[in-house]
């Protein structure tokens, strides 16, 4: 024992600075995992593994408990690793600083975290942007009463609802129908006219069924449309519709909603369109982000056969 002793008394400052190394190394993996860029709305299997270890705001930001994956939890590993080794890191550390291999490693370590904090500046940034950009309704005052009213026959279809049940243009007749269009993945016009339409429902206490008719349906398909609405605090009776692309898609281009799709991340532009559908199946009134006193104004007028 006393011909190993010596030697491992002197690996022990050694083995300190290891794990100190290997501290930094998994804190910047750890944080480059969190902000590698990725597209708003894509959907590949980083997108989804950033949105499940850190949680996702829009803009892509962690939620509060991703910050505390990120902050707290390495900075109390760092805590514990200096208690545990103080002494031994506090002659090694100086020592380091003169050997040429671990000034080399400390400056690629200190590249590598700048290009993480480019990679945070920019999810930093983009947040900003989209926080600072208001999608409520920009329209005040009554629905105007010489408002334009439309006799357009919603054209046939058939889509299929988050509880897996078919659904054809049939369904928007005996009453008047709320008919938006919007997309899961959306995080930034979508959330603000989901706003306006729980308002909207809350006043209207039933008086019109409200249909959803999703804008991607190649990531909205029939098996997620339950997992979207179970996040939107629409009423229970609200039917989201998704279906074959291509027939989500000749619905849309015969109902005229302008969109374009980015073909590189899947994110679709929109305007927030809102269609309010009489009792026979046609399109009465066109409303581009309306608040909600237009959406009930307009079903009012509706039910009372104007």
């Amino acid at each position: 024992m006393s011909v190993l002793a010596p030697p491992l008394a002197r690996s022990t400052p050694r083995t300190a600075a290891r794990l100190l190394v290997l501290w930094v190394v998994a804190v910047q993996v750890w944080w480059g995992f969190a902000f590698f860029p990725t597209p708003p709305g894509d959907d590949s299997w980083l997108a989804a593994a950033q949105a499940a270890c850190f949680g996702s705001l829009p803009g892509g930001l962690p939620s509060a408990s991703g910050w505390m994956m990120l902050v707290p939890a390495p900075l109390l590993m760092l805590v514990v690793l200096f208690v545990a080794f103080q002494a031994e890191l506090r002659v090694t550390l100086p020592a380091l600083r003169r050997e040429r291999a671990w000034r080399a490693l400390a400056l690629v370590l200190a590249c590598l975290g700048a290009v993480e904090m480019g990679f945070a500046a920019v999810r930093v940034d983009r947040a900003m942007r989209i926080a600072s950009t208001s999608f409520s309704p920009t329209l005040t005052g009554a629905l105007p009463a010489d408002y334009p009213r439309t006799h357009d026959p919603v054209p046939a279809f058939k889509l299929v609802d988050q509880h897996g049940a078919t659904f054809e243009n049939a369904g928007l007749t005996g009453g008047p129908t709320v008919l938006t269009f919007v997309f899961a993945h959306c995080q930034t016009v979508c959330p603000a006219l989901v706003r306006t339409l729980t308002t909207a429902s809350r006043d209207l206490g039933g008086d019109a069924r409200v249909v959803l008719v999703t804008l991607d349906p190649w990531r909205d398909t029939p098996a997620t449309l339950a997992g979207a609405m179970a996040g939107w605090p629409l009423p229970a009776e609200t039917r989201f519709l998704s279906g074959d692309p291509a027939a989500v898609s000749r619905l849309l281009d015969e109902l005229q909603v302008a969109r374009a799709r980015d073909l590189q991340n899947g994110d679709v532009s929109h305007v927030p369109l809102v269609m309010l559908v009489d009792a026979r199946g046609q399109v009465a009134y066109r409303f581009s982000n309306p608040p909600a006193e237009w959406i009930v104004e307009g079903v009012r007028r509706l039910r009372h056969g104007a």
